[in-house]
């Protein structure tokens, strides 16, 4: 009886060590060797996991970058601060990237010397799934669009597992 109990008062309180589709992104955990990002971008592979690459916490500005990609996470879909929410561990956090109105939820991606980035049209979600010691985890999905230009580009199946830069 309690193995029954405990995944349904989990459900019952919205999100969960269980959680298989946090965000409505699938996959749950990210399945990524530490130090790595890795997205299908525009059905390739895309891997990050030289150089610089990470997170930094920082009030309303929180980012991760690796690579060719840069995560302004600094708001959860209801307007809290992102760093207060993992420093309480309240996972999972879910993030919509749009525009750049407001600073704080938007994505940029670099690909052959052209720059995307979400707006109002082409948007995006980050599931930000937990923590393990330093590392922060999480999953993405986003379509970003020609900073000038009509050209877009579409990232699938993100995920990273990033310690702190």
């Amino acid at each position: 009886m309690r193995r029954l109990l405990l995944p349904l008062l989990a459900v019952a309180a919205g999100c969960s060590a269980f959680d298989r589709n946090p965000c409505s992104i699938t996959g749950g955990e990210p399945d990524v060797p530490s130090g790595t990002l890795q997205a299908n971008r525009d059905g390739t592979t895309y891997v990050a996991n030289t150089g610089l690459r990470g997170y930094r916490l920082q009030n309303d500005r929180t980012n991760i970058e690796a690579g060719d990609i840069t995560l302004q996470i600094g708001k959860d879909k209801d307007g809290n601060n992102v760093q207060d929410l993992i420093d309480r561990n309240k996972f999972p956090i879910c993030i919509l990237l749009d525009d750049q109105s407001d600073g704080t939820t938007y994505a940029q991606v670099r690909a052959g010397g052209v720059s995307y980035g979400t707006d109002s049209s082409h948007t995006g979600t980050v599931a930000l799934t937990g923590k393990a010691g330093d590392e922060l985890l999480g999953r993405f999905e986003l379509e970003a669009v020609q900073n000038s230009g009509s050209g877009t580009t579409r990232l699938e199946d993100g995920q990273f597992r990033l310690g702190p830069r």
